[in-house]
């Protein structure tokens, strides 16, 4: 959450922390790196895409424990594993078993 918070404070001070739409695009932005620095100096288009459809258990900044990044060239949907999380009145709290989407 720190990292969160200072990357908006420094490069979206006008915005709400606590729109979606910007942990959303947090998220994705780290995604892009990850997949950018997997591919090194092959920057093609079939190595991004090769990099960006073998995603293995990557786990992002903001992510709960136990919930990773997995895809395929078969299926392109990295998100398979989810937490349940319930709020108290303060702020949102996990519960239950990560749910596996396979």
């Amino acid at each position: 959450m720190q990292d969160y918070l200072a990357f908006m404070s420094k490069w979206a001070p006008q915005e709400s922390p606590r729109d979606s739409n910007a942990v959303t695009a947090f998220l994705a932005g780290q995604a892009f790196e990850y997949v950018v620095r997997r591919a090194g100096n092959e920057l093609t288009r079939e190595n991004l895409l090769r990099q960006a459809t073998t995603l293995r258990d990557v786990k992002l900044k903001m992510f709960l424990p136990g919930v990773t990044l997995n895809n395929s060239p078969e299926s392109y949907t990295a998100f398979r594993r989810y937490q349940l999380s319930r709020f108290d009145g303060t702020s949102w709290k996990p519960f239950g078993p990560v749910y596996n989407a396979d």
